[in-house]
């Protein structure tokens, strides 16, 4: 929405400067037309940029579940999660999704399936889940 009112704001001052033949009004109205059209590519850049940042520092990860909850180790940090930090769990066909609870608005994670040696542990996994969260 605001990249479309900045837009039309761009080409109304183009509009402006092109008729009144003022120099000024033609640049402001440029900008204001090329923020319009790199707005909304802004935020998934700075997510790459972040990313490509903190990446080397990210992978390897291990990720360990147990009875007590989950948790992720990477070569700059270390979290654990309690089950009660979730409020149920989706299962796809490559993930395990864990879901925040309702109330709390906090997001949840993911356990990749491709990350387990084979079936056996994707059942073991699907288990342990089962008896600490319900599925959605």
């Amino acid at each position: 929405m605001t990249w479309a009112v900045l837009g039309l704001l761009g080409a109304a001052v183009i509009a402006a400067g092109a008729s009144g033949r003022s120099g000024a009004l033609f640049v402001l109205g440029a900008v204001l037309l090329a923020e319009a059209v790199l707005l909304p590519f802004l935020p998934r850049l700075s997510a790459r940029q972040q990313i490509k940042a903190m990446g080397s520092l990210l992978v390897p990860c291990r990720v360990t579940v147990d009875e007590d909850g989950m948790r992720t180790v990477t070569a700059a940090m270390g979290t654990r999660m309690a089950w009660e930090a979730f409020g149920s769990y989706v299962e796809t066909d490559r993930l395990f999704v864990l879901r925040g609870p309702e109330r709390s608005g906090m997001r949840g994670g993911w356990l990749a399936k491709r990350g387990l040696a084979g079936p056996a542990e994707v059942d073991r996994l699907r288990t342990l889940l089962d008896r600490r969260l319900p599925r959605a």
